[in-house]
């Protein structure tokens, strides 16, 4: 898999079922607003061009924004779950960059206050993007909650692992019927 592609499957079917299991999400952990993200360049050097494209949503319309905004630059960083219980808070307290209000779901007034992110890995261990969850107040998510929404991101890696590879044998179906 390409980690610094934005676009690893596009069949619809995978696209479905990401969506599924992000709406499942937002359900989980009782949140309006979840995203499946994706970095474009080269996410662990921040190389340009730097946005995080969205494949899947549920509850907002965001398809990319500027990754200095994006809070999933932080769940990248520690390579596991990243929780800001008081988006506000953090940023004063010099926890999260001030970057992180300029994101579109932060700037309006009931812009969000709670963030939580789980990266998505490949089998081999590369970070494929982010699977999120916003609030709009500040929040704390239960350990049952923060358990399921690793589950998600497991699940969504396989979704990708999968249709990865149904590409790759389509692709090698095509290139032996040409030879032939």
């Amino acid at each position: 898999l390409n980690p610094s592609s934005h676009s690893y499957c596009d069949h619809p079917s995978s696209d479905s079922q990401c969506a599924r299991l992000v709406a499942l999400a937002a359900q989980i952990c009782q949140v309006p607003i979840a995203l499946m993200g994706v970095m474009d360049g080269d996410v662990l050097r921040h190389s340009e061009p730097q946005c995080q494209f969205f494949q899947a949503v549920y509850g907002c319309t965001l398809t990319q924004v500027p990754r200095q905004v994006s809070p999933c630059t932080q769940t990248i960083a520690a390579r596991n779950l990243f929780i800001i219980s008081d988006i506000p808070a953090a940023i004063r307290q010099g926890y999260v960059p001030r970057s992180i209000a300029q994101h579109p779901l932060m700037e309006d007034p009931d812009g969000m206050q709670f963030y939580a992110g789980v990266p998505i890995f490949s089998a081999g261990g590369d970070i494929l993007g982010t699977l999120s969850v916003f609030d709009r107040q500040p929040r704390q998510l239960t350990e049952a909650q923060q358990d399921g929404l690793k589950t998600l991101a497991q699940q969504i890696s396989i979704q990708i692992e999968w249709c990865h590879y149904q590409h790759l044998a389509a692709q090698e179906r095509r290139d032996r019927q040409q030879a032939e």
